[in-house]
């Protein structure tokens, strides 16, 4: 991980690319002197209410009902607001009367969308720096601390906190960096990776922020330890560019699609792996495969439930079996008689 000076993140994988997006002599303009440092350029989407350093904002691209407003100093002024990280500094931005939308409609939207990527992505790689940053000052802290004349971090439950940090974070740099290709390359499903890429990032710096706190103890809280400033950064990372729900709903929009399960024949009752590929997911992934037939499929259940609540797995998906002896299920093979299906065999 490197510390990265702000608004830098914003200006070079936000504003940047919308500009050039823009296109016009607007860009034509600005991006010569955001490529040579001379102007710092700030996006900011309606979705964000408070706006991330607009005081230093030379041009302001701001979307605002709708549309979308190239703003310059004195073309807007701005509200100092506080935030539960005392490193951000958050405006609530009014536009001056008068100022021109230079996007509306369709294209406002798509500008949009593809600026709550690039922020959403950027949120992304930056958790996985703080995830890191935590546990590393958590390694450091209990090597150090003592007690009963043993260094705390050799107890084992010290050591299965940070492990269940470090695991959650290796299994969150993969969608990072596929979210990462997706937006550079313009893929089709770059929204989706890019929602599950700051869920799985967020998450996984969420939990090395609780976990580190543990391990610190009463240390861990207060503003002596280097602790707070990345927890709390965490905090409000991820709920920027999109919190934890409305990326959720950015996955569950494309698994519940319409027709998203509706497969016939031998497949038609893997619903779970129909919807898993409609998502575009991986087709291989680190998991564990828990197989059981017939009558001992309540055990695979059991096993499951016993898996979410050792803190194990968060969530089980479950698919696979979909048919006995090859006869497809219920309604999906009453679909498939039209199809030439009639025979179950």
């Amino acid at each position: 991980y490197v510390a990265l000076a702000e608004p830098l993140v914003n200006h070079a994988l936000v504003a940047v690319p919308l500009l050039q997006d823009i296109g016009g002599e607007l860009a034509a303009r600005w991006l010569p002197l955001a490529a040579t440092g001379e102007a710092r350029i700030i996006a900011a989407v309606e979705q964000n209410l408070m706006v991330e350093d607009a005081h230093v904002a030379d041009l302001l691209l701001l979307e605002r009902e709708g549309q979308w407003f190239a703003l310059e100093q004195g073309q807007f002024s701005c509200e100092r607001s506080e935030s539960i990280d005392p490193g951000r500094r958050l405006y609530t931005v009014t536009v001056t009367a008068g100022a021109a939308p230079i996007a509306d409609g369709d294209r406002a939207s798509a500008l949009r969308a593809a600026s709550l990527n690039r922020g959403a992505l950027g949120c992304a790689a930056q958790a996985l720096g703080l995830a890191q940053r935590m546990i590393d000052l958590s390694v450091q802290y209990t090597a150090e601390r003592k007690q009963f004349g043993k260094a705390i971090g050799s107890f084992q439950a010290v050591k299965h906190h940070m492990a269940n940090v470090a695991v959650r974070l290796e299994y969150a740099k993969a969608p990072v960096h596929r979210a990462a290709y997706a937006v550079a390359e313009g893929a089709a499903g770059a929204a989706l990776a890019v929602a599950q890429a700051k869920l799985m990032a967020c998450e996984a710096a969420n939990l090395a922020a609780k976990n580190s706190i543990q391990v610190h103890g009463a240390m861990g809280y207060t503003w002596e330890v280097d602790l707070h400033i990345f927890m709390k950064k965490a905090w409000a990372l991820a709920n920027t560019w999109g919190d934890a729900g409305w990326h959720k709903q950015q996955v569950a929009s494309v698994i519940f699609a319409d027709g998203c399960g509706d497969t016939i024949g031998p497949l038609a009752g893997d619903i779970a792996r129909t919807c898993w590929l409609a998502a575009g997911l991986d087709e291989a992934v680190p998991g564990t495969t828990i197989d059981r037939q017939c009558g001992s499929s309540q055990q695979a259940v059991h096993f499951a439930a016993q898996a979410i609540m050792a803190g194990v797995n968060d969530v089980v998906i479950a698919g696979g079996v979909q048919t006995m002896t090859q006869i497809p299920i219920s309604s999906a093979m009453l679909a498939a008689e039209p199809l030439g299906f009639s025979d179950p065999f």
